[in-house]
């Protein structure tokens, strides 16, 4: 007699087995399935972060050189822009101002101020002639008793000086704080030509008569008035004067400069 192999609903056992080993064998999968797909997700995940993160840190950076870049360019704007507040952007000494301040020839009166309309002095004027000249070691000892020991036109004074440029008024002085006219400018800057060894002998010409004044310049100071205007180093004002016996100011004073260049 052969025994059937059923359960008791009348399933046979190896079926069932089947279905149970099949059902394990899926679930393995599915789960193995499923951890992959999780740590899948998750490397993604990772990989996304990682992504935003470099995004941001590129932002960063952009914006770090970018700000660095505008700094660089702020400095080196800030080393063109003039302090001064009694220098309009459209007066007529305005770019002779300028060119002055840049290449240290002149300073301001203070911090902010230029005072374009203060008058110069025989010690400022040499000082910056001599700046002009690289301030060049004369050896030569001050022979001026008003002179100080120390003062900012010191060397510049023996400079001149010994150079012919600016002699003194006998008695041991040279007048450091004395202002200086138009025609005295004139002379000084023709001495200083001849002493560099410039060509100054273009004195001729009728230029020196297109100026209303021009019977009081000085019979000294008509040679030397003559090569300035000549050579485009002086010019008259805007009422056909010449105005030689005025003082030079700090405006018209970086005008010549300018001119010199």
């Amino acid at each position: 007699m052969r025994l059937s192999m059923k359960d008791e609903k009348g399933v046979a056992l190896p079926t069932l087995l089947f279905i149970i080993l099949l059902i394990i064998i899926v679930a393995v999968f599915a789960i193995k399935y499923v951890k992959e797909m999780l740590n899948e997700t998750e490397i993604q995940d990772l990989r996304t972060d990682m992504l935003v993160v470099q995004a941001e840190a590129k932002k960063d950076l952009e914006k770090v050189c970018f700000q660095t870049a505008n700094l660089d360019e702020n400095k080196e704007e800030d080393k063109h822009v003039m302090p001064f507040i009694d220098v309009p952007a459209n007066i007529w000494y305005r770019n002779a101002v300028q060119y002055v301040y840049e290449n240290g020839i002149m300073s301001g009166t203070s911090d902010i101020t230029f005072s374009p309309d203060m008058a110069t002095t025989r010690g400022m004027i040499v000082t910056i002639l001599y700046r002009l000249e690289g301030m060049p070691k004369t050896g030569t000892v001050n022979a001026f008793t008003d002179v100080p020991v120390g003062a900012y036109y010191e060397d510049a004074v023996a400079w001149a000086s010994a150079n012919n440029i600016v002699s003194g008024y006998g008695n041991g002085l040279f007048g450091p704080e004395d202002k200086v006219t138009r025609e005295q400018m004139a002379v000084i800057i023709y001495n200083y030509h001849k002493a560099m060894g410039k060509d100054v002998s273009n004195i001729e010409g009728m230029r020196i008569y297109e100026f209303t004044d021009y019977e009081s310049i000085s019979d000294w100071a008509v040679t030397a008035v003559r090569y300035c205007l000549n050579a485009g180093i002086f010019n008259g004002n805007a009422d056909g004067t010449l105005n030689p016996k005025g003082n030079v100011t700090r405006a018209e004073l970086a005008v010549i400069i300018n001119n010199l260049a």
